[in-house]
């Protein structure tokens, strides 16, 4: 079974994404991951790789 807690963790992180980019709605956010941020969705990501492109995501922000 897969952790019911990366829900949560993966939501609070694209939260901090979205905030970066507060004029696009929430489609256009999740659409343009790849173009603004460099994740890509693709349908068999598990969520820890997804996690981590995430993570990867903050700490370039982090780093500007």
């Amino acid at each position: 079974m897969r952790d019911p807690a990366r829900i949560r963790r993966i939501l609070d992180k694209l939260e901090e994404l979205w905030i970066q980019v507060p004029d696009q709605r929430f489609c256009q956010f999740l659409y343009n991951l790849n173009f603004v941020f460099g994740i890509s969705l693709e349908f068999y990501k598990e969520d820890d790789v997804l996690e981590k492109n995430i993570d990867e995501a903050l700490d370039k922000l982090a780093g500007l």
